[in-house]
């Protein structure tokens, strides 16, 4: 069983978090980063269902985008699950990152059921910043087409709370006060660590300090945060390296977002801060700036 999970956001530093946490001599990580399993757990979600609810037109990319996340490597069973960390280690504390839990509303009850002392993290990132590092990452990994940006949010279903419904979920998955506030409801304020994205950008030694005082280890346990994982990288504009001929394509860093986008973008979340500065008693004032 995890001892501690760390639930989200997707785009807020998790992956490094899975390398950093997994250094520290008590503390055993998954086998696999996003091991996604509280997903898929109570079985295929209802397809059937989500298009009487919301119709045909975002059906076949729902279900490509459940494909994609849950594939055949996707542990379904909880003995699968518990493989993945090594039965001998069991003294050490066992902990995995899956961020995109965060937003699925199935998933804290499951968790709850099967591990209902687990400690639970999440890091939350300014949500515009957060959506375009989204959008990015999903264009990197081929799931999104090369469209503009602004496009991507204009295709995505922004009104529907349904983590199984559209292919794009840039916008979405920057709401975190809804989300937070389930996990809050079933788990409690004291099992839950809040955490900014801000906070590991400029300090991650004392950051993971911090989590390691509340995943209850030595917080002094040596770790190296020198390097950053799962960055922001895009396919090179034009012919690949070796396109054509079978060759591994060009990533170059991906340009920034521009400011006025930022501003417009920032406005339309502007709300969501407001309610979870509230909820987490944090100033997030910086995010509005």
């Amino acid at each position: 069983m995890p001892d501690f999970i760390v639930i989200g956001a997707v785009k807020a530093g998790t992956t490094s978090l899975y390398h950093y946490l997994g250094q520290h001599p008590e503390i055993r990580m998954s086998r696999e980063n996003w091991p996604r399993f509280f997903h898929v757990e109570g079985g295929e979600p209802d397809f059937d269902r989500l298009e009487a609810t919301y119709g045909k037109a975002l059906l076949a990319e729902s279900q490509r985008r459940y494909r994609l996340m849950c594939h055949p490597g996707v542990p379904r069973t909880l003995e699968a699950y518990e493989a993945m960390w090594p039965a001998e280690d069991r003294p050490r504390l066992r902990g995995e990152v899956s961020p995109t839990y965060l937003h699925d509303a199935a998933v804290p009850e499951r968790v709850r059921r099967r591990f209902p002392d687990v400690r639970l993290i999440a890091v939350l990132r300014q949500p515009a910043a957060r959506a375009y590092s989204h959008y990015v990452m999903d264009v990197t990994k081929g799931w999104l087409p090369r469209e503009n940006f602004a496009d991507t949010l204009k295709r995505e279903p922004v009104g529907v709370d349904e983590f199984w419904w559209g292919l794009r979920h840039c916008y979405r998955h920057g709401l975190y006060a809804r989300s937070v506030a389930r996990w809050i409801e079933i788990f409690g304020p004291r099992q839950m660590k809040i955490c900014l994205y801000d906070d590991l950008a400029a300090n991650p030694g004392q950051f993971v300090r911090d989590l390691f005082d509340f995943i209850g280890v030595d917080p002094d346990g040596a770790v190296d945060v020198r390097s950053r994982y799962n960055q922001s990288l895009m396919p090179a504009p034009g012919p690949g390296k070796g396109e054509g001929e079978g060759g591994p394509a060009t990533f170059v860093k991906a340009p920034p977002l521009q400011a006025e986008a930022h501003r417009l973008l920032t406005d339309l979340f502007r709300p969501e801060i407001m309610r979870l500065q509230e909820l987490i008693g944090r100033d997030l004032s910086v995010w509005l700036a």
